[in-house]
């Protein structure tokens, strides 16, 4: 029996990958699909015309390798494709990450994924191929999302050797590179901090994305990276010194403020902004840490609502209107704040107790004061006009 191998198969890539491999590869007579949510592989089965068999245990723990080791024993079946895309990844710094985060990246993203890989091989033919996951992270260091980029790095670097080591057999491995992909993965690792901004900008379409990596695996290439913009990270990092692309990524981040503090996502013993602690602007468009407690209450109190950000200037409280979006990402990546595309009429809606707008308060800085309403009751105007 023909079959496909697919971990993470409840979600994102690998229930992508499992579409892909039903819909292109026609000899596959089964799936063994790999996933911990047994009501999201029966939804995939439902799309998949081959029978499906779950293998439903955390693959961190020995009862996912044994249980593999016995099927595969029992059944000997011929894996024509594995696709290694399990894994997950948590945003923060080394010290500001639980050490049961950061140990289960290592365990999942390097660990289960070379047990699986080992277990596989015996059951490979030539012609087979294996797809291991990496990411665009693999290409170089990264600071807040260290383990995570490091842990990619094995996985790129383990699958080229392993490549070389199958050259001669006929079994082809491919290392999947992707920059943001728009899929789940995204909200877990931003339970511990928050995404720079500048990424949104790359995301890419998990469809495309799957699509390619599997034509480049029939292919028999070792490496498969989807975008312009990522190829073209991919030669940077070879060219360039790791110190400088280092600086562009801090600048980018907004983690150098002008007074020289570094917001850190996720630390608690950064000086600037956290999850826990959202940086609040000034006027001269320096970032200054607030009690939590403290900024939600005067947030209630003024708005009604939390977290929004505030512009002091001349004793008078403004929403900043960002026009510019790096100076935006620059102030608030790694901050709660998260961009909103809307016209003056809708940002209207929100002002509260604002006493009006500041556009791009770090450069034209202009101010558009809100006119009080001499009869109360009624809506207060949006504006009067422009102060440089």
């Amino acid at each position: 029996m023909k079959i496909a191998i697919i971990t993470g198969a409840s979600s994102g890539m690998g229930r992508r990958m499992a579409i892909e491999l039903n819909d292109t590869i026609p000899n596959i007579e089964a799936f063994w699909l790999f996933g911990r949510r047994v009501e999201r592989l029966e939804a995939l089965e439902k799309q998949l015309t081959k029978p499906c068999r779950f293998f439903t245990d955390d693959l961190q723990t020995s009862a996912a390798r044994d249980t593999l080791q016995r099927a595969l024993a029992e059944e000997a079946p011929e894996i024509v494709f594995l696709v290694n895309a399990a894994g997950f990844g948590q945003i923060g710094s080394i010290r500001g990450l639980s050490l049961e985060d950061q140990l289960g990246m290592v365990d999942l993203n390097i660990g289960a994924l070379t047990v699986i890989t080992r277990l596989c091989l015996p059951y490979m033919a030539p012609k087979s191929r294996i797809l291991n996951f990496a990411s665009s992270a693999a290409f170089l260091p990264q600071p807040n999302f260290a383990v995570y980029a490091a842990s990619k790095s094995y996985v790129l670097s383990f699958s080229q050797s392993l490549a070389e080591e199958l050259r001669t057999t006929g079994i082809r491995v491919t290392a999947v590179c992707p920059g943001p992909v728009k899929t789940e993965f995204f909200k877990r690792a931003e339970t511990s901090g928050h995404i720079p901004f500048y990424k949104y900008l790359f995301m890419a379409n998990p469809e495309k994305v799957c699509h390619l990596a599997l034509m480049d695996s029939v292919l028999g290439k070792d490496m498969s990276v989807y975008g312009v913009s990522m190829k073209l990270l991919r030669i940077l990092s070879k060219l360039l010194p790791t110190k400088l692309i280092m600086l562009s990524m801090r600048l980018l981040n907004g983690s150098c403020a002008r007074d020289g503090h570094a917001a850190n996502a996720g630390d608690p013993n950064a000086d600037g902004a956290t999850a826990e602690q959202p940086a609040t602007p000034t006027h001269d468009g320096m970032a200054k840490t607030t009690d939590a407690a403290t900024e939600s209450a005067e947030a209630a109190k003024k708005n009604h609502r939390v977290q929004l950000p505030m512009v002091t200037l001349n004793g008078k409280n403004f929403m900043p209107v960002y026009t510019d979006i790096f100076e935006f990402s620059k102030k608030f990546a790694n901050s709660g704040f998260r961009p909103t595309r809307a016209d003056f009429q809708t940002i209207s809606r929100f002002m509260g107790n604002y006493d009006g707008f500041i556009i791009n308060p770090q450069g034209q800085a202009m101010v558009i004061e809100r006119q009080k309403n001499p009869n109360p009751g009624q809506t207060p105007a949006q504006g009067t006009g422009a102060k440089a």
